[in-house]
């Protein structure tokens, strides 16, 4: 779970730096574009 921590939040931080993905403070979506809706399999 902590590994998997370690790995997930530096892909965040990336997918918005991105302009990919957008959260709120509290961790909810904001804003997906199209290439971060195909990451997600949407």
């Amino acid at each position: 779970m902590l590994n998997e921590k370690k790995e997930i939040i530096p892909r965040i931080l990336r997918d918005m730096n991105d302009g990919v993905l957008v959260l709120d403070s509290q961790g909810i979506i904001l804003y997906l574009n199209d290439r971060g809706r195909a990451l997600l399999g949407e």
